[in-house]
């Protein structure tokens, strides 16, 4: 069986010097997935705003999941992210070298979401205290 750097189209003894080399032409297969052949789903970007204008952020909405990074907020163990007033999950713990990040799979992605930061760990019901909000569309 060729090494597998030959099938490359590298010199194994190249790559071992430290400078790879090209030897000859290189049979290539690309693999087409489901998302290639629908088309790369369309991302939509909304900004996170607060009313103080320390923290700021983004959401992305992309294909029934959202993605949301914001950075300026306070440490905490607990936010969490609503759709309205549905409970999408909580945001791994905030600390000063780790800023808010985190995703949800959705079925629609319209309405107003909002980051809260909540007083324990147990699932909310209604939204706590709303630190950064944005409308989608």
């Amino acid at each position: 069986m060729p090494d597998a750097l030959g099938l490359l189209g590298v010199e194994p003894h190249a790559v071992d010097r430290g400078v790879p080399a090209v030897a000859g032409d290189a049979d290539v297969s690309i693999v087409i997935g489901r998302d290639l052949v629908r088309g790369v789903p369309k991302v939509r970007s909304y900004p996170l705003r607060d009313r103080a204008g320390k923290a700021v952020g983004t959401v992305d909405v992309a294909r029934g999941a959202i993605s949301v990074r914001a950075a300026g907020l306070p440490p905490s163990k607990v936010y969490a992210l609503w759709l309205g007033r549905r409970f999408l999950g909580f945001f791994p713990p905030v600390t000063k070298d780790r800023p808010l990040d985190g995703h949800a799979a959705v079925d629609r992605a319209a309405g107003e979401l909002l980051v809260t930061r909540e007083d324990g760990g147990d699932r909310p019901r209604r939204p706590g205290t709303v630190v950064l909000r944005a409308t989608l569309r």
